[in-house]
C-alpha cells in the first residue's frame, strides 16, 4: 500500500527543483558575462589610455589618434564585450591633478546588444586615468 503512494514523488521533487537549477544557471551565466564586459572594458579602456599618453603629446593630437585606435580595437575579436555593443567613442579628459601634472581620463561604454531582458544592465562604461610624462601646451 505504501509503494502506490510513493510512485510520483521523483517527479514531483524533479519539477520543484528543476526551476530552481534552470534559474540558478541563467543567473550564474548573466553574471558571467557582465562580469567578462566590464573587464573587457577595463582592459580596452587601460590600453587606448595608455597608448594615447604615450603617443600624445597633447589633446590636438589625441583627437586624431583616436579614430585609428578605435578602428583598430574595432578590427580586434581578443577583448570584444560579448552581449554588449561597444559605444566606439572614446570620451577623455585631460585635467590637472593635485601632484600638478597633467593627466587623461578615458571612459569608454558598451550598451546591451540584447532585445531581451535577462537582467543584464543596460550599460557598463569603464574609466581608466593615466598621467602624462611628455605633455605639451602647444
Amino acid at each position: 500500500m505504501l509503494k502506490l503512494h510513493r510512485k510520483g514523488q521523483s517527479l514531483v521533487e524533479f519539477g520543484i527543483v528543476l526551476p530552481i537549477f534552470i534559474g540558478l544557471m541563467v543567473f550564474i551565466f548573466g553574471l558571467t558575462v557582465y562580469c567578462y564586459n566590464l573587464i573587457a572594458l577595463s582592459t580596452m579602456s587601460r590600453d587606448v589610455a595608455r597608448e594615447l599618453v604615450v603617443t600624445c603629446s597633447n589633446t590636438a593630437a589625441i583627437d586624431t589618434a583616436i579614430p585609428t585606435i578605435v578602428n583598430r580595437y574595432n578590427a580586434s575579436t581578443a577583448t570584444k564585450p560579448i552581449l554588449y555593443v561597444w559605444d566606439k567613442q572614446v570620451h577623455y579628459s585631460s585635467v590637472d591633478s593635485a601632484s600638478g601634472k597633467p593627466s587623461l581620463t578615458i571612459v569608454m561604454k558598451a550598451e546591451n546588444g540584447l532585445d531581451l531582458n535577462v537582467g543584464l544592465p543596460a550599460s557598463i562604461s569603464m574609466g581608466t586615468t593615466m598621467y602624462w610624462e611628455n605633455y605639451s601646451t602647444n
